[in-house]
């Protein structure tokens, strides 16, 4: 096989999951701060230029492209018929989420101004009521009233919603997976049930963002710096890799109980390393001031994120040829799968390929990225 990693896929695509949920979970925190400083128009206005123009720049440009490569490479004729976002499935799920935001805040805000409303009408003034509240509040000894403040979530309490993730991953992969045999849902990959756990992740964020100074994301961070949090992380890793190694994916067999076990364990490693990579990248991170290399980092990560596609399929593409000219072989490829089941020799050869093209890759797109941004009119709007 062209790729030595076969046997790995479901553990490959059970570590891709915690990473989605942390994604969503980091654009929650910033949505509120976002939303109160610009307004919802301004905020959704935003959003879609952000988000939207790079979809429909991969839908209508990229996409294709990375399309032409691939084809090249299984030596097949392009032909563009389906629409697919690709990995910018990410950007048009968080507009669709960000919407749902905006919505429920904006219904929220009319809903408590109805409110007030008719509490000031019935009180005789929207003066009077105000006095009333805040003579109710204040202690007896006539000092100032407290501040109110939310207490974040303790950790039993994320560890409820995880199970409620897992209770609603059953139904998705009982319902979604054995009839499709996997693969994903509007753009999204649906990876051992993801729909739920991006759901929940974005949720918490946003919460997190609106709790900020009431300490909720210090103590998320804290949450990660638990021991039991890392060794209960780690353990299920280790059951879902050698679970995932040993038997075939859930939809491919009729034992029920290792798809709960699997699903189960999954809900457990997204929540610890979601925990545990929060907590590592707030205390090597978050204290110290960024120099120039991590600002034009920033500056280029989602430039990165939208063009690496038809980089990556390009050096890819260079690969095969190499692998082809000097190591006497002749590469054929299944059309309907793009994958090679001819013989290379050494499987040493696909992951020095592999390592290579990672190299590469990286050492290209980032400067790239950042120069497009830097210099292309109009860039800095949109990455």
């Amino acid at each position: 096989m062209l790729t030595p990693v076969d046997d790995f896929d479901c553990p490959f695509s059970f570590a891709t999951l915690p990473v989605q949920a942390l994604f969503f979970f980091l654009a929650g925190i910033f949505t509120p701060g976002a939303l109160c400083r610009g307004g919802t128009w301004r905020y959704l206005q935003r959003r879609c230029m952000r988000l939207l123009v790079p979809t429909y720049l991969y839908l209508y440009a990229i996409g294709p492209v990375t399309g032409v490569i691939c084809c090249a490479i299984v030596r097949k004729k392009y032909s563009y018929q389906a629409l697919d976002v690709g990995p910018l499935w990410f950007a048009a799920w968080l507009v669709c989420f960000s919407m749902a935001y905006a919505a429920a805040q904006a219904a929220a805000q009319r809903a408590s101004r109805i409110a007030a409303g008719s509490a000031g009408a019935s009180s005789g003034g929207g003066e009077v009521a105000v006095a009333v509240t805040e003579t109710a509040m204040a202690p007896a000894d006539g000092s100032a009233a407290p501040p109110l403040v939310a207490h974040p979530p303790s950790l039993w309490a994320l560890v409820r919603v995880t199970v409620l993730c897992v209770v609603c991953t059953v139904g998705i992969e009982i319902g979604y997976v054995p009839s499709a045999g996997g693969g994903g849902f509007l753009g999204m990959p649906m990876t051992i049930g993801a729909l739920p756990y991006d759901i929940a992740a974005f949720w918490l964020g946003c919460a997190v963002g609106r709790h900020k100074e009431d300490g909720w994301l210090e103590a998320f961070e804290s949450y990660g710096r638990q021991p039991a949090v890392w060794l209960c992380g780690l353990v299920a890793f280790g059951v879902v890799v050698a679970e995932g190694v040993a038997a075939p994916p859930l939809y491919a067999r009729q034992s029920w109980y290792w798809g709960i076990l699997e699903m189960m364990m999954t809900g457990v490693w997204a929540l610890c390393f979601s925990l545990a990579v929060l907590a590592l990248s707030r205390r090597w991170m978050g204290h110290r001031p960024p120099g120039p290399w991590r600002k034009a980092a920033a500056q280029a990560a989602f430039g990165v994120y939208v063009f690496h596609p038809p980089i990556v399929m390009l050096l890819l593409w260079a690969y095969v040829r190499v692998l082809e000219r000097f190591g006497d072989v002749i590469l054929k490829f299944d059309p309907s799968t793009y994958r090679s089941s001819t013989p290379v020799g050494s499987e040493w050869r696909l992951w020095a390929g592999w390592a290579a093209i990672c190299v590469a890759s990286q050492v290209v797109l980032w400067p790239m990225a950042w120069a497009i941004r830097t210099y292309v009119p109009g860039a800095k709007c949109v990455l």
